[in-house]
C-alpha cells in the first residue's frame, strides 16, 4: 500500500468495526518502508468512543506504541533507512509489558503498570496512515503517513518469537485474528494506491532463470512470466491510462531515489545478469517461450542487452559466453 509524498488527510484505510471483542493482549506486525527524515508519521490508529485506544507513531530516533492512550516508548530502534522493515509489537495487560521486534529479531522491551488489567475495547474505527483525533475523522496533515506498508495484521494474543521471526525470515504472514490485511485492500481513500506483490514466484534458488514482466495501461495488469511459463498476473487501476515517461535514466543493480543516483547499499543486486531487453509492447505467450527454450533473445525494440556491456561502473563485470 503506497502512501504518497504529499501528504493529505485524505490518505488512509479505514476498517469499522476493526475489532468486535476486548483484547486483554495482543500482537500488532506490519511491514513498512520509510523515506529518510520525513518526521513523525501515524502507521495505525484505533479509535473508540472514549478517544485513541491504541497509536503508532514513528519518529526518526524511536517509536511510540499508545495502548488506552498510555505510552510505551521504544528508543532503541530507527526505522527510517528507506528499505522495507519487518516490525512487530506485543502486549499483555498481566504485567502491562510490550514487546518490539525488528526484521524478526527482539529489540526491546517496556512495561507501563498503567495497562495491567487494561482491555481494548471492542467496536472502534481502526485507521491506517492518520491519526483520529475524532472517531473516524479530525486527522491532521503534518502527521499523515508517507511510506509504504504491508501485510498489517492483528492477533489476539502474543505470539511467541519463533512465529514473528518465521514471518519476516519466509515473508510468510498467516491471516491475523483480530483483522487481517485483505480487508484494507479495498478500503483505501484518496490517492493511496494498493501494489500487489507476484507472491506466487521464489527467485532465489541459486541457478540461471528467465523472467519475463509485462504492463499495459488500459486495465493496469501485469504479468510475470518464469522460465518461458506464466506465473502470475496483477492489476492496478491506477496505474489505467499511465504512460511511461521518456528521457530517464536506466540502472542496473540499484534502486534511484535521485536521478542517476541515491543509492543505498542494502539494495544492491548481488548476483548475475544477462539477456535484459526490453520492448514496446506486451509480447505474446510463444514468444517469451522461444526466449526461454531456445535461450534465444531478440534485440529489445526500446532498449537491448548489447549497449549495457560497455556502461559498467565499480566492480562490476562482463562473462562472455
Amino acid at each position: 500500500m503506497v502512501f504518497p509524498e504529499l501528504r493529505s488527510t485524505e490518505n488512509y484505510a479505514m476498517k469499522n468495526p476493526a475489532i468486535t471483542s476486548d483484547l486483554s493482549q495482543l500482537s500488532l506486525c506490519f511491514f513498512v518502508k520509510l523515506v529518510q527524515d520525513q518526521g513523525d508519521q501515524i502507521v495505525v490508529s484505533y479509535a473508540c468512543e472514549h478517544g485513541n485506544d491504541m497509536i503508532v507513531e514513528i519518529y526518526p530516533t524511536r517509536t511510540d506504541f499508545f495502548v488506552g492512550n498510555k505510552l510505551f516508548r521504544f528508543n532503541s530502534t530507527n526505522l527510517y533507512d528507506d528499505t522495507w522493515q519487518h516490525v512487530c509489537l506485543t502486549w499483555e495487560n498481566t504485567q502491562g509489558a510490550t514487546k518490539l521486534y525488528k526484521d524478526g529479531q527482539f529489540t526491546e522491551q517496556v512495561t507501563n503498570h498503567a495497562t495491567k488489567n487494561y482491555a481494548l475495547k471492542a467496536g472502534g474505527f481502526l485507521v491506517l496512515g492518520q491519526e483520529q483525533d475524532s472517531i473516524g475523522g479530525g486527522f491532521d496533515r503534518e502527521q499523515t503517513f508517507y511510506g509504504r506498508l504491508a501485510s498489517v495484521n492483528m492477533w489476539d494474543k502474543v505470539l511467541s518469537e519463533s512465529d514473528i521471526a518465521a514471518q519476516y525470515t519466509n515473508c510468510s504472514v498467516p491471516h491475523g485474528s483480530v483483522f487481517n490485511w485483505s480487508v484494507f485492500k479495498s478500503l483505501t481513500h484518496g490517492n493511496v494506491t494498493v501494489e500487489e506483490p507476484f507472491t506466487s514466484t521464489n527467485l532465489y534458488d541459486d541457478t540461471w532463470q528467465h523472467v519475463c514482466l509485462t504492463w499495459e495501461n488500459i486495465q493496469g495488469v501485469a504479468k510475470l512470466y518464469k522460465d518461458g511459463q506464466f506465473a502470475g498476473q496483477v492489476t492496478n487501476n491506477a496505474t489505467e491510462n499511465f504512460t511511461l515517461t521518456a528521457g530517464g535514466f536506466l540502472v542496473l543493480g540499484q534502486d534511484q531515489d535521485s536521478i542517476g543516483g541515491g543509492f543505498i547499499r542494502k539494495q544492491t543486486l548481488r548476483g548475475r545478469l544477462a539477456s535484459v531487453n526490453m520492448w514496446d509492447k506486451v509480447l505474446s505467450e510463444s514468444d517469451i517461450a522461444a526466449q526461454y527454450t531456445n535461450c534465444s533473445v531478440p534485440y529489445g525494440s526500446v532498449l537491448n542487452w548489447s549497449v549495457f556491456k560497455n556502461l559498467t561502473h565499480g566492480n562490476v563485470t562482463v562473462e562472455e559466453p
